[in-house]
């Protein structure tokens, strides 16, 4: 019984992975900053009642199955330390998930148009992480008139025009195969 339960926790748990991870994998652009702005703006009360109350069943469970210390201090203090943790922990994988989930209905649902986007290159900035050096640009669209984060492979110049054939999904946040 303790195996199957680990083995249905795990699947959970890789169903969430795949499903939060899948299309910032995948695609070469999607618009993951606006789908996160999305998540903090709109899904944030659910995301923290969804992280406080799976953070209490953890707890709890571990009350009844006696896996928790008895003693009046270290266990008031072990249990806030444990429901701190824990909280934190599903608040980020609950995010993962609401923010892969946008990400995918707005692929796969509702009306998909193909856009180009031509725009001036207002910022230029790199990342240097410890082996790779990631470009970032930002595009001002005229077409569907909003500034547009991208992460480019080449160095490109802050005033020059920019080009590129994306798709908008239903909604309207850009990707590209």
């Amino acid at each position: 019984m303790r195996a199957t339960k680990i083995i249905l926790y795990l699947s959970i748990f890789g169903i969430v992975i795949t499903i939060a991870g899948y299309d910032m994998v995948t695609y070469e652009f999607t618009e993951q900053f606006t789908a996160a702005d999305i998540v903090y703006v709109k899904l944030l009360i659910p995301l923290i009642l969804i992280s406080v109350v799976l953070s209490t069943l953890i707890i709890r469970y571990g009350y009844q199955k006696g896996r928790l210390l008895r003693s009046r201090i270290i266990d008031n203090f072990k249990a806030t330390g444990l429901f701190i943790i824990s909280t934190c922990g599903f608040g980020l994988l609950t995010f993962a998930l609401f923010q892969g989930a946008i990400l995918t209905t707005n692929r796969v649902f509702g009306e998909q148009k193909d856009i180009i986007i031509i725009g001036t290159i207002t910022k230029f900035s790199e990342i240097h992480n410890r082996k790779n050096v990631h470009y970032y640009i930002e595009v001002k669209d005229s077409q569907i008139d909003r500034v547009i984060s991208l992460r480019v492979k080449d160095v490109y110049k802050v005033g020059t025009e920019f080009k590129l054939h994306m798709k908008i999904g239903c909604l309207d946040l850009l990707y590209k195969k």
